[in-house]
């Protein structure tokens, strides 16, 4: 087991040096050799096996490319009538360049008719990623997307070893999900699909939000979890058969559960232990948990090093590390738990406290009522697992009465729902920013409190470390234009007090989670006095509903007349948050800061973009302009109705990230700014901030910044002196 974590410490500092250096590997070995050191020769062969893979640049995005690999995942349809697919690329040929490339590549392809069954596959098209966001913390680019202009573009290549056993699980895959779909959309359905095929992309996105923030989005992510609820239901129900029957079925429920859900790095690790586990028991020895758990992690980090930057192998491995190392150690120190509670809280609080060092830095997001909710949660999911398992088998066998029992399983997915509709006060998330030695310097204080509850030091420890993460925000005048792509947020804070406008957003995924949760906690922000809807587009919107989940919003500001919206009635419905509307007029203050809204007039005219809701916001030494999405006939209006002394401001937002319809030329004579905020995305398709509005801000001699070319911009005042503008994401990430 020693040699085999000495193996993995090689891996994980090859993967760390910028530069290898073999030669190091070989004197390493050559002195191990020489006085029979078997963990250095372990790690020797730890950082030879991390070095000995080629060194590529990836494909220039500027030109055609031809990638060739194998599926990783089964196709499923889009919203918008196509598939997705994810392939993991072994070349690819760029002009004359052929290169090796072992790189995970989503794959987007047009048409309603469903794909082939083909694993090995060659596509042509140009490479795209979403760029990086440069926040404090910033956020990596996204992962290499290819969309196909036509099937044209798709070969089959000659299948390998492994075709047949990907056909077999896929025709299974198929089959139940052709029930599925007779049945609709239905949160039984839904759930099944995450527990018994591993697709988890139908799931509602306040279901997703709410089990992260009570820590309980593993229940949902195929894991080790998964599986070993599963074999160990297997050898359950086997206790009575022959010696040897019961560790065999459990062998074949893991083998056949990996093959229709999907090879990740997770199952492959939780079920080639559950198979060697089972076939041990088979042979009448006791499994050792922790060596096996050690020779998987090598075997998988050594036959591909990459996996070790991978936040889900780094989970999966430390959760169970804690299982089987931490958890028996806490049942033993906690001699005043009745037994019936002792064990099942000992196993969860060892593996969240194990996981801490991975899961704080990767998500930002610490859930402190974690062990309680997986206590109830973990046996309810193994119900829901057995639930969705045994209906895929009833769907492949008979699916006329698999439809009939699908309230069953809308039943079996009640309680993932009502996680999703509780409010953060309840969940209570905290959001902490922690590099990796601060969440291991945690995890160990949680550790020896854990361990020896009666010892002083542990517990001032944890007091301290509580104290700390509790500590109220700096009393800082503070603005934040956060980098949040195409879209606008923009941070209004003076101490513990925050008020956020808009919140950008995506059409897929949790902005909110991914990039507003962790740029408020690097603030020290962990709960809004209330956030303003300028108007309810999604990229002013979405990452609003998003951090509902998370944060505790005690108000939404916004115009009247957005009710109708779907976004806006989302976010007006998210729980335990109050609504006030806002029309030309009326005054709001958070802390220092005064805000007074002079757009739209109560029942006033325009739609869409010139509705949006206009602030003006003041604060000692600063007056700022909040424009939201206005165009050029709602600028006039507001010329008409306010004089320059109450438009005028020293900032200005400039409105509709730039857009030439917009900044008008004699608006800019009557605010008068000297910096103008511009938030748009990286070469965003709409070619904003547009040069017509570059040219008059330049005209009126205000200095244009841009999130699209220096991240996150910050003007802060502390006590009593002047305004201070930095750009902490400079430089970007690449």
């Amino acid at each position: 087991m020693r040699c085999a974590g000495a193996v993995l410490a090689g891996l994980t500092v090859a993967g760390a040096c910028s530069r290898p250096s073999p030669l190091l590997a070989v004197v390493l070995l050559a002195v191990a050799a020489a006085g029979r050191r078997g963990l250095l020769v372990a790690l020797a062969i730890g950082l030879l096996a991390g070095w000995w893979r080629p060194l590529t640049a990836p494909p220039a995005e500027s030109s055609p490319v031809a990638l060739s690999g194998v599926l990783e995942r089964a196709w499923r349809p889009t919203e918008d009538g196509g598939w997705i697919g994810r392939l993991r690329v072994r070349h690819y040929r760029q002009g004359r360049r052929v290169e090796l490339w072992d790189e995970p590549v989503t794959i987007l392809l047009p048409g309603a008719a469903p794909p082939g069954d083909a694993r090995s596959l060659r596509v042509r098209g140009l490479l795209r990623r979403a760029p990086g966001l440069a926040n404090r913390p910033p956020l990596v680019p996204g992962p290499w997307r290819l969309r196909l202009k036509s099937r044209h573009f798709l070969e089959v290549r000659a299948a390998d070893r492994w075709e047949p056993w990907w056909r077999l699980g896929l025709a299974v895959r198929q089959r139940v999900e052709r029930v599925m779909a007779a049945a609709g959309e239905r949160p039984g359905t839904r759930l099944a699909r995450a527990l018994a095929l591993g697709d988890s992309s139908r799931l509602p996105p306040r279901w997703r939000r709410g089990l992260r923030a009570a820590g309980l989005a593993h229940l949902v992510a195929l894991s080790g979890l998964h599986v070993g609820l599963l074999v160990g239901s297997c050898l359950m129900a086997g206790a009575k058969l022959p010696r040897g029957a019961g560790p065999l079925v459990g062998v074949v429920a893991a083998a056949a559960f990996l093959l229709v859900a999907g090879a990740r790095p997770s199952l492959l690790r939780a079920t080639s232990m559950g198979i060697l586990a089972a076939i041990a028991l088979a042979l009448g020895r006791r499994p050792h948990g922790l060596a096996l758990l050690a020779v998987l992690a090598m075997a998988l980090a050594v036959a591909e090093p990459r996996l070790l930057s991978d936040v889900g192998y780094r989970l999966t491995c430390a959760a169970t590390a804690g299982i089987l190392w931490l958890a028996p150690r806490f049942e033993a120190g906690w001699e005043s738990l009745p037994g019936w509670l002792k064990r099942p809280l000992a196993v969860t609080c060892g593996a969240q406290v194990a996981s801490l060092p991975w899961s704080l830095p990767a998500f930002g997001l610490l859930s402190p009522l974690a062990p309680w909710w997986n206590l109830i949660a973990v046996p309810w999911t193994a119900l829901a697992l057995a639930c969705s398992l045994a209906w895929a088998v009833l769907a492949l066998v008979w699916p006329a009465a698999a439809l009939g029992v699908v309230p069953l399983l809308d039943a079996a997915a009640w309680p993932f729902a009502a996680v999703g509709s509780l409010p953060p006060r309840i969940l209570q998330p905290l959001p902490v920013l922690m590099p990796v030695w601060g969440a291991t310097l945690l995890a160990t204080a949680l550790t020896a409190l854990l361990l020896r509850p009666g010892r002083r030091w542990p517990v001032a420890a944890a007091v301290c470390l509580a104290l700390w993460l509790r500590a109220p925000a700096p009393r800082v005048l503070e603005l934040r234009m956060l980098d949040v792509g195409q879209g606008e947020a923009v941070l209004l804070r003076d101490g513990s007090e925050a008020v956020l406008v808009d919140g950008g957003g995506w059409r897929h995924g949790d902005l909110g989670g991914r990039v507003l949760l962790p740029a408020l906690a690097a603030a020290g922000v962990r709960r809004l006095r209330a956030v303003v809807l300028s108007h309810p587009d999604l990229d002013h919107c979405q990452g609003l509903v998003d951090l509902s989940s998370y944060l505790p919003i005690e108000e939404i500001w916004t115009a009247p007349g957005w009710r109708s919206s779907p976004c806006a009635h989302e976010l007006m419905s998210a729980p335990a948050s109050g609504l006030r509307l806002l029309w030309a007029g009326e005054r709001a203050a958070v802390g220092r800061w005064r805000l007074l809204a002079l757009h739209p007039e109560a029942g006033g005219h325009g739609r869409g973009n010139d509705r949006s809701l206009v602030l003006a916001a003041m604060a000692p030494g600063l007056r700022v302009l909040l424009t939201g999405d206005v165009g050029a006939a709602a600028e006039r209006r507001l010329l008409r109705r306010w004089p320059a002394s109450v438009l005028g401001a020293d900032l200005l937002k400039v409105a509709h990230h730039g857009s030439a319809s917009s900044t008008t030329g004699r608006l800019l004579a009557t605010v008068r700014p000297r910096v103008a905020l511009i938030s748009c995305g990286r070469g965003n398709q709409y070619g904003h901030p547009a040069r017509q509005v570059l040219r008059r801000l330049r005209v009126a001699g205000a200095r244009p910044l841009r999130t699209d070319r220096s991240g996150e911009i910050v003007l802060s005042r502390s006590g009593a002196g002047r305004w201070r503008l930095t750009t902490p994401g400079v430089p970007r990430p690449d």
